[in-house]
């Protein structure tokens, strides 16, 4: 240990020697810019490639990232990974990386497709995003990159591998601030938070934007506070053009920004200006094009910068001295948190989420997926967190700044269809914290086919063992008609109508990130009216059945599906098993065979394996495939048609899921599938086109005998069906938008046409049954 610290002293030694020797002093101005950004990391690269040292550095929004990265001791490659990475195209889109959050504490799926929030503590006023970009996977990251150089420069930008500032815009002040101590994550993340688009951050009580609005350029900075002897400015931005009509981004960029002087300010000043002007400020699609335009845009002024500098650093000093920062850098160990900006039953909540106080010692990977979980939470209005180095305990501490809320949503959504599926659903939830998450939800669905009402809770429970509760009452109806084509034409005379009551209480605990155990216990009331006939008049009266039950289940849930509807890549597996219990009351009506009433108790178990895997093969190309196995030891029903509602059914396409198809309905079933998905995009529209294979077997398919009384084949897998299907599918910002075709086999092909074609906009999915088929 000693003759490391011995060989630390001397790296630093002969570094500091090396450094004295020099009697100029280069400072580098680095502008805002956008997508422009790597175009700053090119300069740099070619400065460095001609020995030319930087002293000082200071930045503006991207500038200031470059600049923070450099002055944290990254080196050029590692800058130009980072910002060509996954992760960084994540941070900049705002998509939150699904990865990390806990399956069992997201909502589960509605048809929403718009939905609007209001704040019940501010007179039910509504609320508008702040950003287009979610913050939440930005915020971490900068604070894990800087972490490091924060913890040795205890906070003093002038104690980082060079010296550096960046420019914020505090709005609450309505002045440029001048970042040169403090967090220096969060100075960052405050210097390139451009309006609307990204969330603002508040540091020292001020609402913090980027730098861009007062000074996109601090050059005057730079020559007042550090002095050098030389200013090297690189600029990848202009002042903005006048507002295009139509133009939003043009609107927001001269509304919130003033204009910059881009002047370097020293007589010994040398600008750098790439020519980017093919390039937008939010194509970053596009930034390893501008690395190299700014690498040549440098390389073409190091003879100017020769005119004024006679000192040169060489990369070999440079790597040592970025090596000995970088060993002082403590490792990212965090041994404590704080919760700020609540009350105390609130800070119970966030610790127990957090499980701060589980042991001593918080490893990073489990506080990431934890801090992920809770910024799910929809009690939470802004989550800001932060870190510092605490000297006494050789560790970091995390500082997580919390602001809740307590919401009304209300969502609007449905299915628009060229089958007679249409609906419109209409929902409402409110959350707030009090001790555990409490989230009160409810809502309706009006259509033809499909109408309901929900209304239930959930509570959030962050013990030791997190679980959760839920309770929930529905109210279903689906109408079944008689589809003679695929638009509006059906029979209103042949028809089934289900009817469906249930109460279901749910307790569910995580098993791992994506995975949940779940009990849960419900009462619920069937009635199906319906014709066991084929042709029936307006003087009919339909049979009827009711059947009043009790089930608990027990169902192991995965998944990592990336959509609830249409999803192309993920894997999904579900395990349940369901006793039910019950009694059935058939009343025939004037066209069944017997007019006498039925009774008759049921009891069974049943099982249900349901698994989807999507592999990608390409960037562009994805293979799916699916395999259901369901197993039911239920006793069939008084008649056909009650005995075929009652049953399991295999529902992998739209019409299997929304149709009244005997052949696809068993009280045993074996199904597979396979799915080719070719993914591209259609002006800027994520779309798939999807072909789909799928093979059922019922194991005892059932069939009407005499008297329309039901019976099983007398064969095991006396038929196998067989299922293709076809879709278009483009993910809009308001819902998919899918254009399908398919064949299903059919008994009876001339009575039910197996070709199917349709039209639909928005999310099919409906409440839930206390039976899960």
């Amino acid at each position: 240990m000693r003759k490391i610290s011995l060989l630390a002293f001397l790296f630093i030694l002969l570094s500091t020697a090396s450094f004295a020797q020099r009697v100029q002093k280069v400072g580098l101005v680095l502008s805002g810019g956008g997508a422009r950004g790597l175009a700053h990391v090119g300069a740099i690269k070619a400065l460095e490639d001609n020995n030319i040292p930087i002293d000082y550095i200071s930045g503006t929004s991207v500038g200031a990232i470059v600049g923070a990265l450099y002055a944290s001791g990254y080196t050029v490659e590692q800058m130009m990974n980072l910002f060509l990475s996954e992760d960084f195209q994540l941070w900049l889109s705002g998509r939150v990386d699904m990865s990390a959050a806990f399956f069992y504490k997201e909502k589960d799926d509605s048809p929403s497709l718009i939905s609007f929030s209001f704040d019940t503590k501010n007179k039910f006023r509504f609320q508008l995003p702040s950003s287009v970009v979610n913050p939440i996977q930005m915020d971490y990251a900068f604070m894990e990159i800087f972490a490091g150089a924060s913890a040795i420069s205890k906070n003093n930008f002038d104690s980082l591998f060079v010296p550096f500032l960046c420019i914020t815009s505090d709005i609450t002040d309505n002045r440029a601030s001048i970042r040169r101590k403090g967090n220096l994550g969060q100075a960052v993340r405050a210097s390139m938070t451009f309006p609307l688009f990204f969330a603002p951050i508040t540091i020292d009580g001020k609402i913090m934007f980027d730098g861009g609005m007062y000074n996109n350029f601090p050059a005057k900075e730079m020559h007042d506070i550090y002095n050098p002897d030389i200013i090297i400015g690189v600029k990848i931005a202009a002042n903005y053009p006048p507002p295009n009509e139509g133009d939003v981004v043009s609107y927001i960029q001269n509304i919130f920004s003033k204009e910059t002087d881009y002047d370097v300010v020293c007589g010994n000043g040398v600008l750098i200006e790439p020519d980017l002007s093919d390039f937008g400020i939010l194509q970053f699609d596009r930034m390893q094009e501008t690395y190299k335009i700014g690498y040549k845009s440098a390389l073409e002024k190091i003879s100017k910068i020769r005119d004024f500098l006679v000192d040169s650093i060489s990369q070999d000093e440079i790597s040592l001295k970025r090596k000995v920062f970088n060993d002082r850098k403590p490792p990212l160990e965090i041994k404590n948190a704080i919760i700020e900006g609540v009350t105390l039953s609130q800070k119970k909540y966030f610790e127990n989420a957090l499980m701060i106080n589980v042991s001593d010692s918080i490893f990073s990977e489990r506080l990431k997926q934890n801090y992920f979980a809770l910024c799910f939470d929809n009690n939470i209005k802004t989550i800001n967190p932060y870190i510092y180095y605490n000297n006494f305990s050789n560790s970091y501490v995390l500082n997580v700044n919390v602001k809740t809320q307590e919401n009304l949503r209300t969502e609007i959504g449905g299915c628009l269809s060229s089958n007679p599926i249409s609906h419109l659903y209409l929902g409402a939830e409110y959350n707030m914290i009090k001790g555990s998450a409490w989230l009160f939800k409810s809502n309706v669905y009006l259509g033809r086919y499909y109408t309901s009402f929900m209304a239930g809770v959930k509570i959030v429970h962050p013990t030791r063992l997190p679980f959760y509760t839920r309770i929930e009452f529905n109210a279903n109806k689906w109408s079944y008609y008689n589809l003679k084509t695929n638009f509006f034409d059906f029979s209103p005379l042949n028809y089934i109508v289900q009817r469906e009551n249930n109460i279901q209480i749910f307790t569910g605990i995580p098993l791992g990130v994506k995975d949940k155990l779940e009990f849960n216990i419900g009462y619920g009331l069937v009635k199906n009216n319906y014709f066991n006939v084929k042709y029936s008049t307006i003087y009919d009266t339909s049979d009827r059945t009711t059947f009043s039950h009790i089930a608990t289940g027990l169902t192991r849930t995965f998944s990592t599906l990336n959509k609830s509807q249409s999803p192309t890549s993920g894997v999904y597996s579900k395990m349940q098993i369901q006793l039910i219990n019950g009694v059935e009351e058939f009343s025939p009506g004037n066209t069944f065979s017997s007019s006498v009433p039925k009774t008759k108790n049921h009891s069974w178990l049943q099982f249900a394996l349901r698994n989807k895997v999507y592999i990608d093969i390409h960037k562009y190309m994805t293979i799916g495939w699916n395999a259901d196995i369901f197993y039911s030891f239920q006793n069939l029903f008084s008649n056909y048609n009650s005995s075929l509602l009652n049953a399991g059914f295999y529902s992998p396409t739209l019409e299997t899921f929304t149709q009244f198809m005997p052949e696809y309905r068993a009280n045993q079933y074996l199904a597979a599938g396979i799915e080719n998905i070719f993914k591209f995009n259609f002006y800027r529209i994520d779309a798939s086109f999807k072909l789909n294979a799928n093979i059922y077997a019922p194991v005892s398919q059932i069939i009407t005998i005499e008297n329309n009384l039901p019976s099983y084949h007398k064969d095991f897998f006396g038929k196998v069906y067989l299922i293709f299907s076809s879709a278009l599918v483009f993910e809009t910002l308001l819902g998919p938008l899918s254009i399908t075709a398919g064949y299903h086999q059919r008994d009876d092909s001339k009575a039910n046409n197996p070709f199917t074609i349709s039209v639909n906009y928005g999310y099919i999915m409906f409440n839930k049954k206390n039976i899960d088929r």
